[in-house]
């Protein structure tokens, strides 16, 4: 095969994926018609449809990296807060506000808190 050809049946493949998952979500009924005339047009305009499922590939990557910059920021905000909680805990206790069998079940909570949100932000940097 062609490096044309396997590109047509990829893109074409790909569509069809896209546009089946597309119906599931919104509840309608995939049909024989839809898809020939999704096979249809893709022949008919090789290079419309390439477009276009390349302009919604880079869209739904593009979405999918403002989620993960969104959780990256989130997880940063929540470690700032922790150690700043952390810190007023550990001057609570050293003021005698706080006593020390408290301090050490709020600081074991926190700690395991933020080792929680460690691993998404190292995987997500």
């Amino acid at each position: 095969l062609s490096t044309i050809t396997v590109m047509r049946i990829t893109m074409t493949a790909i569509s069809i994926s896209r546009y089946l998952s597309m119906e599931k979500s919104i509840g309608t009924k995939f049909s024989h018609q839809n898809l020939r005339e999704i096979v249809s047009f893709a022949r008919s305009h090789e290079n419309r449809f390439a477009q276009m499922v390349m302009d919604r590939d880079v869209k739904e990557r593009n979405k999918g990296l403002a989620q993960k910059r969104r959780l990256l920021s989130e997880s940063k905000k929540r470690i700032t807060e922790l150690d700043m909680i952390f810190k007023r805990l550990y001057e609570d206790n050293i003021s005698g506000k706080l006593t020390d069998e408290r301090f050490h079940k709020l600081s074991t909570d926190y700690e395991a808190e933020q080792m929680q949100a460690q691993p998404p932000l190292k995987s997500l940097s």
